[in-house]
């Protein structure tokens, strides 16, 4: 556990603190699939370095679109 201070720097904040509605149905069935192609070698785990950046950019580009939006 760490405090909503400490993870102010951090993608927690937008990944627990922001959700839209619907988000732990489409994380859950995100996570379901990933592992299905993850178990069956369709495709292989990545490195947290590299999925961390992949995860901030698509972050960024959801964000920037709502600003886009808004």
């Amino acid at each position: 556990m760490i405090s909503i201070e400490d993870a102010a720097d951090t993608l927690i904040q937008e990944l627990i603190l922001e959700k839209e509605p619907g988000y732990g149905e489409w994380l859950f069935g995100k996570v379901t699939a990933t592992m299905r192609r993850v178990d069956s070698g369709e495709t292989g785990l990545r490195e947290h370095a590299d999925a961390m950046a992949t995860l901030k950019a698509r972050l960024d580009a959801r964000l920037a679109r709502k600003t886009v939006q808004a």
